[in-house]
């Protein structure tokens, strides 16, 4: 997890329990983790009791970043991952991305990643925290939000961001290109 997520852990942890409830019991589900390198946590299963244990081992306390050294993240690399982890491509398939969109050690490129995920079929689904202008200016440095929100659209899913404060789910338009 890099240094930015560490404060919205438990949040984030949280929210993706939520989605593991909005899925049907017949539907697959498998949990990555990405930060210099990508990891399958728990692979494809209807049981969602891995799943969910995995998710509440993330939930400890966060630490101060401030002085957090930078960590690299390969969020690029992550869904290139997930896309292969989809192989062969089905029907209604989706990928759940929960990111803050820092992007600094992938060697893979947008572009190369963008036509692996549209020629899926897959559909990308982005959950952006909402962070105080203070904290983002501390902990995310050079984050373009809008490439996550083009991306969704592309592939036919969306971008949202949670407000952590408020715990609101929204549906952000960014630049308004949506």
């Amino acid at each position: 997890v890099s240094a930015s997520m560490d404060m919205s852990r438990e949040a984030e942890s949280s929210f993706a329990e939520e989605l593991l409830n909005w899925t049907s019991p017949a539907d697959t589900v498998a949990v990555m983790t990405f930060s210099n390198s990508t990891v399958l946590q728990v692979p494809f299963s209807t049981d969602r009791s891995a799943a969910s244990s995995f998710l509440n081992s993330l939930k400890v306390p966060p630490r101060h970043i401030k002085h957090a050294p930078l960590r690299k993240t390969a969020l690029l690399g992550g869904l290139d991952q997930a896309v292969s982890l989809l192989s062969p491509p089905g029907l209604g398939d989706v990928i759940f991305l929960i990111s803050d969109g820092g992007e600094n050690a992938s060697k893979e490129s947008r572009a190369k990643v963008q036509r692996r995920l549209v020629s899926s079929g897959a559909r990308l689904f982005s959950v952006i925290p909402l962070y105080s202008a203070e904290l983002r200016a501390s902990v995310v440095r050079n984050v373009d939000l809008d490439w996550l929100p083009a991306l969704g659209d592309a592939t036919g899913g969306d971008a949202f961001q949670i407000n952590l404060d408020s715990w609101d789910f929204l549906s952000i338009k960014w630049s308004g290109k949506h």
